[in-house]
């Protein structure tokens, strides 16, 4: 049975410049009997300046044909327009509020670097911290390591979770990332590796997903990316490695209103038994604002849904960049981690207990903690 109020919560990855995030309004729309049904819709406020200072989500109310409201994330802003701090808040319908969920504080370098990221939790009216990253670059200012740490509920200290180092080439695209996780003999074991690929105009063909077992590296998934004459994205595919082959697993398309600028994603996930492509999501950007820069591809945002949850969650990204995402429990331990760089990630967590959990999803310029219910 699903939740009596279908909730969806949308969290915005920023990159640390915000110009980057510029939309007006962004909609959701999930593949139901044949059909596009209402599923989540976001509207972005902007200052003066363009920058972003409030994402308000709400969520498609079936039975009333209604929108009603779920997330609230709110952006403090220094001087030259870098994140501050974001406060995300969650709407209570019974007190017919918004509530505190959590809060990220940002210090940056002298060139506006971020260097660390610590995010609380909020419980009671009470923030406490939860996890912290540290951002450390090469001598050409690109991100070499990410070091994430999440706090131990006995001494109340941050201690090591995962580790990513990130190599470059020579023109200075990407080379490979690898993620590690501290383990209980205070070492860092290697867990996940992506290689890129790119063509002679330097865009993003294919990724390739690794993962460690008996000391190996072995393939996990692919990405392979698309594109038209322009050099714009029209199509990204992700397939699995099984049985020694690689075979279909989701695929998202793009259409554009004007060359660059991205009108609507439509996420489809291969059927094998039916040996087809069946419709998921389709996501609609309105982009009609004075003073507003298109929306990219290296725009940080997610959607995570539904919540409260039963079984299935979904991650609907609004990057090409790969994410990590680890899920712990109420006393901050790791119950589950991996590794994701495709538009659309359904996981199955049907196996925990009913109760509340945590997902963590990092990538190389954020992250962002989200409180998830389990409601069975």
């Amino acid at each position: 049975m699903k939740t009596k109020f279908y909730l969806l919560t949308i969290f915005v990855f920023l990159a640390l410049a915000l110009s980057a995030q510029k939309y007006n309004v962004m909609l959701v729309e999930e593949w139901k009997n044949n059909s596009w049904a209402n599923s989540l819709k976001t509207t972005n406020t902007y200052d003066s300046n363009g920058k972003l200072i409030k994402l308000t989500s709400q969520g498609w109310n079936a039975p009333t044909s209604s929108w009603d409201n779920s997330v609230l994330i709110s952006y403090t802003l220094n001087t030259d327009g870098t994140i501050k701090e974001s406060l995300t808040q969650a709407w209570v319908a019974d007190d017919n509020a918004w509530e505190d969920v959590n809060k990220s504080v940002y210090t940056y370098s002298a060139s506006k670097k971020i260097l660390t990221q610590t995010t609380q939790l909020w419980f009671g009216g009470t923030g406490i911290d939860f996890s912290k990253n540290s951002y450390t670059y090469n001598d050409k200012d690109s991100l070499s390591t990410l070091v994430s740490q999440i706090i131990n509920p006995l001494t109340l200290q941050f201690v090591n979770s995962t580790q990513s180092t990130y190599t470059y080439n020579s023109d200075g695209t990407q080379n490979q990332s690898v993620v590690q996780t501290w383990n209980t003999s205070s070492q860092w074991v290697n867990s996940q590796r992506t290689t890129h690929t790119y063509n002679a105009s330097k865009h993003l063909t294919l990724s390739l997903n690794e993962k460690w077992e008996n000391d190996a590296w072995i393939n996990d998934t692919r990405d392979s990316y698309t594109y038209n004459d322009k050099g714009s994205i029209t199509e990204s595919m992700e397939e699995s490695w099984l049985a020694n082959a690689w075979v279909n697993s989701s695929k998202q398309m793009f259409s554009y209103k004007t060359e660059g600028q991205i009108e609507q994603i439509v996420s489809q996930e291969w059927k094998t038994d039916l040996a087809l492509w069946e419709n998921q999501l389709r996501i609609s950007y309105d982009l009609n604002a004075t003073g507003i820069d298109p929306i990219k591809l290296t725009e940080k945002s997610s959607i995570v849904f539904p919540n409260p949850f039963e079984d299935q969650l979904t991650i609907e990204s609004g990057t090409l960049d790969e994410q990590g995402v680890e899920i712990f429990n109420c006393v901050g331990q790791l119950i589950n981690s991996f590794k994701t760089s495709k538009s659309v990630t359904n996981i199955n967590l049907g196996g925990l207990k009913k109760g509340v959990y945590f997902m963590k999803i990092k990538s190389s310029q954020n992250d962002q903690t989200i409180k998830l219910l389990k409601a069975r």
